[in-house]
């Protein structure tokens, strides 16, 4: 998908935007796509959640859980996001 950065990214001048589109859609399939509660909600709460949102560019620190509650988020923009507990 590329890493994104904050900034200003015009529909018709970058793919930022067309890549966007397609990271939401396949969200939506991993949310939502197999049964009730889709692929994520079986990985809600253990090691591989934030295996996969490290694996989208999230920064996340050690000893940290991800919806350990059961209920899933959508993460528009993994690569702006950290959980650092101090």
């Amino acid at each position: 998908m590329g890493r994104r950065t904050p900034g200003r990214y015009d529909w018709d001048q970058s793919s930022y935007c067309q890549r966007w589109q397609l990271h939401i859609v396949l969200s939506r399939l991993m949310l939502k796509g197999f049964g009730y509660e889709g692929v994520l909600a079986l990985l809600t709460g253990s090691a591989y959640i934030v295996w996969y949102s490290r694996a989208l560019g999230a920064i996340i620190c050690e000893n940290c859980g991800l919806w350990v509650g059961g209920k899933v988020g959508l993460m528009t923009e993994p690569e702006l996001v950290e959980v650092i507990i101090s």
